[in-house]
This record gives structure tokens, C-alpha cells and sequence, in this order.
């Protein structure tokens, strides 16, 4: 799944990917995008697979300011995990979550932050995702203003490592 260079900009932009059921977060699988934020004032969903309503978070991503990107992971259960880094305005940022062989990693400008979650990510719903909102497209992320490029969520596996193998 691959999404072309977008902008979101107050309370009326936001993207929705129907339910493919190809996509499972419980699963080897690669999120990345780029983001540029020109403009600060209330948190940012960045990525969202859940219904708010219900309290249900199979997976989301949200900058809940210039210095911590959380990612909720548990169904009912809001297990999130919080990433420190510093977000400057107008610089762009390369994001990368990795979940390989149950661990799940996250990248910034491809620094490790050190997150080894062996956390579980529900992912028995049917919920679409979006982009910059939430389920029910009334909490998009009001008069923060950004730009993201390059999202993409890739499905892996990893049968072999080409590095460790003896030949």
C-alpha cells in the first residue's frame, strides 16, 4: 500500500484506506513516511486503525507534541508506546515502524530510538484506516498543519537473511 505526497492542513483534510485484509499489524510489516509539520496547535493522528468511539486501537500513530510520537498498539487495552525525539517545525522527517519477527521497532532519520516492544497489535477488526483523523472523522487533527510524503506500509517475511547465511 503506497500513498502519493500529500498535504493536511486544519480540520477538513484527512485520507481513508478502505479495510484490506492483506494488512495485518500483527505481522512482519514495515510503516514508513516522511513528514513535515509547518504549523503546531493540537495533536496530529498521523495513522489511525481503530474506532475511537468503542475506545478500540488496533494500531495508531499520533504526535501528541513536538517531542513525543506515540503508537497505540492493544486493543481495549490502549497499550501504547511513547518515542522522545524533537520535532522541529518546517524540517522534513524520515518515520519508520518495523515489526520484525514479533519485535517492533522505530526509526527517525534512520536512528534507532531503542523501542524492542514485544507488545501484541490486535488486529481482528475491520475498521478502514486513515490518515489524519480518527474512525469517525471528527477528531482530525485541527489546525496542526503538515505535509506527508512517501507513506507506505510494506507486508514482509522474513524466511532468510541473506547477511547471516554461510554460502
Amino acid at each position: 500500500l503506497t500513498v502519493g505526497a500529500q498535504i493536511f492542513t486544519f480540520n477538513t483534510s484527512y485520507l481513508k484506506l478502505t479495510y484490506n485484509s492483506d494488512i495485518n499489524f500483527n505481522l512482519d510489516f514495515t510503516m514508513q513516511f516522511s513528514i513535515r509539520i509547518t504549523e503546531f496547535n493540537n495533536p496530529i493522528i498521523i495513522f489511525n486503525k481503530s474506532n475511537d468511539s468503542l475506545g478500540i486501537y488496533d494500531f495508531k500513530v499520533k504526535l501528541n507534541n513536538l517531542s513525543t510520537l506515540q503508537i497505540f498498539l492493544n486493543q481495549n487495552t490502549t497499550a501504547s508506546i511513547s518515542v522522545s525525539h524533537t520535532f522541529n517545525l518546517n524540517t522534513w522527517y524520515k518515520i519508520e515502524i518495523i515489526r520484525k519477527l514479533g519485535v517492533l521497532k522505530v526509526e527517525i532519520d534512520d536512528v534507532d530510538k531503542g523501542i524492542n516492544s514485544t507488545l501484541t497489535i490486535n488486529n481482528n477488526s475491520v475498521y478502514d484506516m486513515y490518515i489524519n483523523a480518527d474512525s469517525t472523522t471528527s477528531l482530525i487533527s485541527s489546525q496542526s498543519k503538515f505535509f506527508i510524503d512517501d507513506f507506505s506500509i510494506t507486508k514482509h517475511t522474513f524466511a532468510f537473511d541473506p547477511h547471516t547465511l554461510t554460502f
